[in-house]
């Protein structure tokens, strides 16, 4: 499944999916590499299938302590 191979974690809904990954902060790059290549499969997923990911619905948040978010930004 494509979860297991891209090592995303996730919680399905009815009509909704939450995808998440959990890296140290100089990993950043690797997780932006890996969730934008999940949204990639699941998009393509969706089209093979008649389906449409709504992109104004896709959101991407970062969790993390002040430091460690400061630091993303620098």
């Amino acid at each position: 499944m494509l979860f297991e191979r891209l090592h995303v974690r996730h919680h399905l809904y009815a009509d909704d999916m939450q995808a998440y990954i959990e890296v140290p902060v100089d990993d950043v790059d690797y997780a932006r590499t890996v969730l934008h290549d999940y949204i990639n499969h699941v998009r393509s997923w969706c089209t093979s299938r008649r389906l449409q990911l709504n992109a104004a619905k896709t959101e991407l948040i970062w969790f993390g302590s002040g430091a460690s978010l400061v630091a993303i930004r620098e």
